[in-house]
């Protein structure tokens, strides 16, 4: 997404601009909302000529799968659908789904795990300290980002939503951690504010703006693969609910 600084330096220092938007890819406050992103153009007297891309032509999948996501995601979807020549696979266990990662990074590279901000970056003053522990194997949160996926050492790191915008990976470990879980009461998907650490989004927001922000991140996350995506989920009831769109 654009903040509104970049936006002002992009307009002023060009003639023509192609601008990409995409209101649904917004994952906090910082960025542009739709409404100030078409004052900001009419207001520098631009001539605008807005088309519509309708085609996600890098993942493999086909155009329904970006679509599907969000409807996965927002609780819109009404049943299964399964991708031709694409792996979209959930897993019950963490441990196996970096064993499988690990070999599509061994043999095809650009494989990388990544999840929402719901662990402390505890690692950041202390390298000897672990950030994320499931199923028995512990993780850092990514050391860098700029250059992270030709690190080679990024494989056993966990990336977030600063690390992978605007990035393609092949295959893409999405971790769903404990900043969502499925109220059962209600069958809702919700935010537990507890487990959700990246003040820069959580302060200053509605509880509703906070749901949008994290569910349009997980929508990245998931959108990142090329040949495949492959889900774990923190919350059982969340994992249960996902296992009726989302083969194991």
């Amino acid at each position: 997404m654009c903040f509104v600084a970049e936006l002002d330096w992009i307009l002023e220092n060009s003639r023509c601009t192609i601008l990409f938007y995409d209101n649904k890819q917004s994952t906090g406050p910082s960025d542009i909302t739709h409404k100030h992103f078409e004052e900001r153009l009419h207001d520098r007297k631009r001539g605008i000529r807005p088309i519509q891309l309708d085609e996600q032509m890098r993942i493999k999948a086909g155009s329904g799968y970006v679509p599907y996501i969000y409807d996965v995601l927002y609780q819109r979807a009404t049943g299964i659908t399964l991708f031709e020549n694409y792996e979209f696979k959930l897993f019950d266990s963490f441990a196996d789904m970096v064993g499988l990662l690990d070999e599509k990074e061994h043999d095809v590279g650009l494989c990388r795990l990544c999840t929402g901000y719901a662990w402390r970056w505890n690692a950041r003053e202390d390298k000897t300290l672990v950030d994320i522990s499931l199923d028995g194997v512990n993780i850092q949160w990514n050391t860098q980002t700029g250059g992270w996926l030709s690190n080679p050492d990024a494989k056993k790191e966990m990336g977030s939503i600063y690390t992978l915008p605007g990035l393609d990976l092949n295959y893409a470990g999405v971790v769903i951690g404990p900043d969502l879980f499925f109220d059962t009461h209600d069958n809702t998907i919700k935010v537990n504010k507890d487990n959700f650490v990246d003040d820069k989004v959580k302060n200053g927001v509605t509880d509703l703006e906070l749901r949008e922000y994290i569910l349009n991140t997980y929508a990245v996350f998931l959108t990142r693969g090329i040949r495949g995506t492959y889900v774990y989920v923190c919350d059982n009831n969340l994992r249960e609910y996902f296992k009726k769109y989302i083969v194991g």
